[in-house]
């Protein structure tokens, strides 16, 4: 049988006390945010929290089950961001560089076709 994470707010404590800085660091090198990392951050807390009888021994420690919780809840937020189209038209975060880069060429081209018209 697995063991569970120990449910006592002690033991959750100190796992919180001895990772979550760390946790914090993990998760804005993933989403390039502060804000963003601080609500992931918290999130993967709260979720280990509540999931904390699902906890297995055999699969790792408590910190890289944690960590893994974390990754998913940043994938979760950089997914939500690319459903979010921007309204400033700034470029979205995970958006292909090469449209950009196309996007790019074919105004340089056209601004070329233009200038070339004007010297005519």
């Amino acid at each position: 049988m697995a063991e569970p994470l120990d449910t006592a707010p002690a033991s959750f404590d100190a796992l919180y006390r001895e990772s979550a800085r760390d946790l914090h660091a993990y998760v804005r090198t993933l989403l390039h945010d502060e804000a963003s990392a601080e609500d992931v951050t918290a999130l993967a807390f709260e979720r280990a929290y509540r999931r904390r009888k699902t906890f297995d021994i055999r699969r790792g420690s408590q910190r890289a089950w944690l960590f893994g919780i974390a990754r998913n809840a940043a994938l979760d937020e950089l997914r939500r961001r690319r459903r979010i189209a921007p309204l400033d038209g700034r470029r979205l975060v995970g958006r292909p560089r090469r449209l950009d880069q196309a996007k790019h060429a074919r105004t340089v081209f056209v601004r070329a076709a233009r200038v070339g018209a004007a010297r005519s």
